[in-house]
């Protein structure tokens, strides 16, 4: 049952003057940051608790085409910094207190800082918006000698021959770009299936055009440590593969990407009378981002069940800001939401996984559309369109209401986009179809889409004039 938006906007100022500030955040995540800065817009009273911590981009252009490694090192970390600056800059402008150090609850309106030199305050709302960490595998040598994707950019030197350990969203992201930088790259998965969580059709396309461009993928393989190399000044990562062999092979880094955590063990959250939370996973059940104490909320990573993407949260944290402080009755939808897996052959999808939708309405209400194309940056090249692929999962009844489409291809993120739109506003199979195209781009296939897989018809590319 979904608890009664509580709005804040008319309260008497006699009522908000018993607090120090209208709302306290403790984390940095985007949903708090964006969450302060809509109810500070607002006129809310806001304070922050966070731990803040070629020439262009590396490449070398010469007689013959190289990667300096601390020159895009070095950009990327005065781009940090810009972003930085830029962040306090916006919280100073809408006079937003930040208190650079974590903070934990006293009682349910009380925040201590964890850091000497700041005083207790009170809020008379708190949101909880704490930002994941990847994790460790807790195997000897992990934390000794390996990395995860936030220290990749923080090292001065190459990453060299590697091994990725994880096969989730970011683990492969990293594995696209530094392949593409011309490092050896292996991508080691617990389970069979890569990206286990997205659209398994889309998944597989991913992973062989990953394949072909030279990234090796191991399956089934459990990771058991990480050691010097006897030989070398590599590190030897020794695993139990699917056969439950032991194999060991030396890389020059090995970069965990098992997931992410946030840490609420520090919060003291049972001094709040916040109950519905598991320390273990880092997450706290919510409905509209509600907690069971009325006045504290929680967005972004630390949600049960919810999406971690720093674009949801963003969203999620405005709109909650507008229902306190705006009298909004608008709540942040979880499932129609634009998404892109930057791979080398982009994957961008807004909705529905087909699994999903089998799931949940069975397979006589599904209809399936698919087709291969060739993208119109690759009309005039000999680049692979093996992979080039698009689908969109609709209900068979009526005009076909869409639930999610997806897209592998060149610039996938900003083919799907403007569907995010259209899907929130009902699209259908039937005003899909019935769309003119804009000619020639990769967004019409979308519009041309006539093969089923009921239909069982080849969806692949024919030679034809169109």
């Amino acid at each position: 049952m979904a608890r009664e938006s509580v709005c804040y906007c008319n309260k008497s100022k006699s009522d908000l003057e018993k607090f120090d500030y209208d709302l306290i955040v403790l984390g940095g995540g985007s949903g708090g940051l964006s969450a302060a800065k809509e109810a500070a817009d607002l006129g809310a009273k806001v304070a922050i608790f966070d731990c803040c911590d070629s020439r262009f981009s590396g490449w070398q252009i010469e007689a013959d085409i190289q990667h300096n490694w601390r020159s895009l090192e070095n950009v990327v970390q005065k781009y940090v910094k810009t972003v930085k600056c830029a962040l306090k800059a916006e919280l100073a402008r809408r006079k937003i207190v930040h208190f650079p150090t974590s903070g934990s609850f006293k009682d349910p309106h009380t925040i201590l800082p964890a850091k000497s030199g700041h005083k207790e305050v009170t809020g008379k709302l708190i949101l909880i918006a704490l930002e994941a960490r990847e994790q460790y595998p807790d195997i000897p040598g992990d934390v000794q000698l390996g990395i995860t994707t936030e220290d990749l950019f923080s090292r001065e030197k190459s990453p060299g021959k590697t091994l990725i350990i994880g096969a989730g969203c970011m683990g492969l992201e990293c594995a696209g770009f530094l392949n593409g930088l011309g490092y050896n790259v292996t991508v080691m998965n617990r389970s069979a299936m890569a990206l286990k969580r997205l659209d398994q059709s889309m998944a597989s396309h991913v992973v062989a055009e990953m394949e072909q461009r030279g990234v090796k993928f191991l399956s089934e393989c459990q990771a058991k440590s990480i050691t010097k190399s006897p030989d070398s000044e590599r590190l030897q990562c020794t695993w139990v593969d699917g056969e439950n062999q032991q194999v060991a092979e030396d890389f020059d880094t090995v970069l965990f990407a098992i997931g992410r955590k946030t840490y609420l063990t520090n919060l003291n959250l049972e001094k709040a009378s916040v109950r519905d939370f598991n320390a273990d996973s880092g997450h706290i059940q919510t409905i509209n981002e509600q907690t069971n104490v009325p006045h504290i909320f929680a967005v972004g990573d630390v949600l049960h069940d919810k999406p971690q993407m720093a674009s949801i949260a963003l969203q999620a944290g405005k709109l909650l800001s507008r229902r306190l402080f705006a009298c909004s009755r608008e709540h942040m939808d979880y499932e129609i939401f634009g998404f892109v897996l930057f791979t080398p052959l982009e994957y961008g999808a807004v909705g529905l996984t087909e699994e999903s939708a089998l799931s949940r309405f069975g397979e006589d209400s599904i209809e399936v559309y698919h087709a291969y194309y060739k993208p119109s940056s690759y009309l005039l090249t000999q680049r692979s369109i093996e992979h080039c692929y698009l689908k969109v999962v609709a209900l068979r009844e009526g005009a076909g209401k869409i639930l999610g489409m997806h897209f592998l291809g060149p610039n996938a993120g900003e083919v799907v986009q403007g569907f995010v739109t259209a899907m929130r506003c009902g699209l259908t199979v039937e005003s899909l179809l019935n769309t003119v195209g804009i000619h020639i781009t990769n967004a019409e296939e979308f519009i041309k889409l006539d093969v089923t897989k009921r239909s069982g018809l080849d969806p692949k590319l024919t030679p034809c004039c169109s």
